[in-house]
């Protein structure tokens, strides 16, 4: 039993990884490259979209990539709130 199933959680495949407003209307997964980041894993998945762990590969530290679904991507209390979670865990 891998580590997901014993915590009970669903990790999505990379396949059902769903489209993105974020990068194009694409999905992306794992060893996608998005300007200096890459993309290692998905940590979650849920209503406000998909959260990876990546890479800064210039400054070599490990970030999280938040990617929103097109339905919410322009919404101002969505966008509002991104904004709030990225002040929170700039460090």
């Amino acid at each position: 039993m891998s580590e997901a199933e014993a915590r009970n959680d669903k990790w999505p495949e990379e396949d059902e990884l769903p489209p993105t407003a974020s990068y194009g209307g694409a999905a992306i997964g794992p060893g996608a490259q998005i300007g200096q980041f890459r993309v290692e894993e998905v940590l979650g998945c849920g209503g406000m979209g998909v959260v990876y762990l990546g890479r800064d590969t210039k400054l070599d530290r490990p970030v999280a990539i938040k990617s929103l679904p097109p339905d919410v991507m322009n919404h101002p209390q969505v966008q509002s709130r991104c904004k709030r979670e990225a002040d929170f865990w700039h460090l």
